[in-house]
């Protein structure tokens, strides 16, 4: 919700930690004593998210002015742009007049016309915002240095990296939330422990759980004997080496899945990959793989 007070106490938040060497977890307690619970939650929400994207945010703006406006003004900017990007379609417009409305309060009047004329901007800059995945895009969307986003991008893939790199403190990622992940705004000294059907329900049908599947297929498929191919896979999912009987289960389910891939008329190009993903969701969905005895 758009409310005064936590808008502003997040833009002197914002401001104090581009000025000074001073940690934003820290200000964030000096400057929030005594708040409300759910206005301490926005101060969070707009605080947070605006460093964590403040590479991304920077840039749209450098391509609204010349060069970056001074600090007070910038600094409106960056939580208003953080507000209006993470905003519903239908709510923007009413982020726009909320935004202008605290500029005229806050700045003098040719800052305040500034910052209406980059809102309403905001779309045909977003549309002209780089598509491509290089590192050197990715590190300063995400605002993190090059050294550590090249290995993410090549162990993760470039999708996954958003996802790596953001952690919403006001709220829960979906997927960790499935699986008992910690409250992201306290300290958390033991992890509950739950099984539930939402859990089952994600490794079967979730597309990230295909495709992780599907890397762990083309990884397996490099090596040319079925049975190099199921040690391979056994190995880097559970950690160990198959047995004997587990080699043969395995070769079974690989060949009657490929034989009923035929029957139903799939691409012969095509009915090795299927199987060997399939193959490998089942054991990156197992109890083995999840658990630790």
């Amino acid at each position: 919700s758009l409310r005064s007070p936590s808008w502003h106490a997040s833009v002197q938040i914002v401001e104090d930690f581009l000025k000074t060497d001073e940690k934003l977890d820290s200000l964030l307690l000096k400057r929030t004593q005594n708040l409300e619970s759910e206005v301490l939650r926005r101060i969070q929400y707009l605080s947070y998210g605006v460093v964590r994207n403040l590479g991304r945010i920077q840039a749209l703006l450098r391509k609204a002015a010349e060069k970056l406006p001074q600090k007070r003004l910038q600094v409106v900017m960056l939580v208003s742009i953080f507000e209006w990007l993470e905003a519903i379609e239908d709510q923007k417009p009413k982020v726009v007049h909320f935004v202008v409305e605290q500029a005229k309060r806050m700045l003098s009047k040719p800052e305040s016309r500034f910052v209406n004329a980059v809102m309403r901007k905001l779309p045909q800059l977003i549309q002209s915002e780089p598509t491509d995945d290089s590192v050197k895009t990715l590190s300063r969307i995400m605002s993190h240095p090059t050294w550590m986003i090249k290995p993410w991008k090549k162990i993760f893939g470039p999708d996954s990296i958003p996802h790596i790199v953001g952690s919403e403190r006001i709220q829960r990622h979906p997927y960790l939330a499935i699986f008992d992940g910690p409250d992201t705004n306290q300290s958390t000294g033991d992890r509950t422990e739950s099984i539930a059907p939402q859990q089952a329900l994600f490794l079967m049908n979730h597309p990230f759980v295909k495709e992780r599947a599907e890397g762990l297929s083309r990884q397996v498929l490099g090596m040319l004997d079925e049975q190099a191919r199921i040690e391979t896979a056994y190995l880097m999912a559970w950690g160990r080496a198959p047995d004997a009987s587990e080699i043969d289960t395995a070769s079974s389910y690989v060949t009657r899945y490929r034989s009923q891939l035929m029957a139903d008329g799939a691409q012969p190009t095509e009915v090795d990959a299927e199987a060997w993903t399939s193959f490998s969701k089942l054991l990156l969905t197992a109890n083995e793989f999840l658990y630790v005895d």
